[in-house]
Order: structure tokens, then C-alpha cells, then sequence
């Protein structure tokens, strides 16, 4: 990734998985290089020396404070949380319809998107 503003990498994500809905927890300004995604264990990446992490269905009881305590410490770390439907989704969407639709050609194959789970006013 080119040198980036964390904002800017936001911005791109929301674009990315067409939601406004993402938790984010870092310092908007910082500039990042790095992005590292996981599945469900924070533990797969938090040892990577990366700047950004996207990590569907993070934890919220804990996985934010980690990231929080983490800056207070000196350790500049971002986090992206989406819903894993989120995440998953847009390989659903097009690839896996297009291979159901090659299977089965008889029968219609629509990618449909799943229902946002937060929303705002």
C-alpha cells in the first residue's frame, strides 16, 4: 500500500464493501503502509509487524481496548471491524454466483446482498 492516511483507508473500505458501517479505532492522520486481514483470532495477527488490521466479527468486548492500550503503550496500531457478512460477501456476491450458475444452468442465479446489521440515522 502506498503511504496512506488511516482515514483514507477507511474511506476505501466503506467503498470497497458499500457500507458507511465499519468500527474503526486509530489515529485518522497516521500514515500506514501495511494491511493485514485475519479471520477470527486476534493472535494470527497481532504479532505481524503491520500497520492496519481488518478483522471481521472482532470481538467488541475487548478487541478495541487492545488496540487502545496498545497506542498508550507506543505501539501505533489501527483496526477496521466489519460484520463478517460484510467481509464474506462480496466473494458471495458475483464469483460464487456466476460458479452456482455454471453448475446448474437451468436455474436463474441472482447474488443477493445481505441485510445491514447497523445503521445510521
Amino acid at each position: 500500500l502506498p503511504p496512506t492516511r488511516f482515514m483514507d483507508v477507511v474511506t476505501q473500505f466503506q467503498g470497497a464493501l458499500d457500507t458507511p458501517n465499519l468500527r474503526y479505532w486509530g489515529d485518522p492522520e497516521q500514515v500506514v503502509t501495511r494491511i493485514r486481514s485475519s479471520g477470527h483470532e486476534l493472535a494470527a495477527i497481532a504479532r505481524t509487524d503491520s500497520d492496519v488490521y481488518l478483522w471481521p466479527e472482532p470481538k467488541e468486548f475487548n478487541t478495541f481496548e487492545y488496540f487502545r492500550d496498545a497506542q498508550e503503550l507506543g505501539i501505533h496500531r489501527c483496526i477496521i471491524g466489519a460484520t463478517h457478512e460484510l467481509v464474506e460477501e462480496w466473494g458471495m456476491l458475483e464469483p460464487c454466483a456466476d460458479w452456482v450458475g455454471r453448475l446448474v444452468p437451468e436455474v436463474p442465479v441472482r447474488p443477493m446482498r445481505t441485510a445491514e446489521f447497523y445503521w445510521r440515522s
